[in-house]
């Protein structure tokens, strides 16, 4: 499996740097296209083989429609870094002072099967949650 960032960056500096970062790290990037909402996370970063996980089905993507003129939100889904290095990514990302991307995933075997609709949608529900203080 390859190192893989998968990214939606709103402002074009940001981009860059998340960009220039992950060269200086030696990770591959993609950029995530509004488009790219209806294809599995699996599909997207190379990882459709992965067994995954029978609970994945929480979200049903046969039944999933994204919605018309549906704009991925700002995100960034880590593929296949070790620990270490999705560590000094992040460590690096914060000492560069990067504005931060609140909606972060890593692709686990319960959302490699989702599209990429599914995975930001559930991000954004996390996020509201935890933004209420409910975990």
């Amino acid at each position: 499996m390859t190192d893989l960032i998968m990214y939606k960056i709103n402002e074009t500096s940001k981009e860059k740097q998340v960009v220039n970062l992950c060269r200086k790290l030696g990770l591959k990037t993609r950029k995530l296209k509004d488009s790219d909402a209806k294809i599995t996370v699996g599909t997207l970063t190379g990882n459709s083989k992965i067994n995954a996980s029978p609970d994945n089905q929480m979200l049903n993507t046969a039944n999933q429609n994204v919605p018309m003129g549906y704009s991925l939100p700002e995100l960034i889904v880590f593929s296949g870094l070790k620990d270490n290095k999705l560590d000094e990514f992040l460590a690096e990302y914060k000492k560069i002072g990067i504005s931060p991307i609140g909606l972060k995933a890593v692709v686990t075997i319960h959302n490699v099967n989702w599209t990429m609709y599914e995975l930001a949608e559930e991000l954004v529900r996390e996020r509201i949650s935890i933004m209420c203080g409910k975990n």
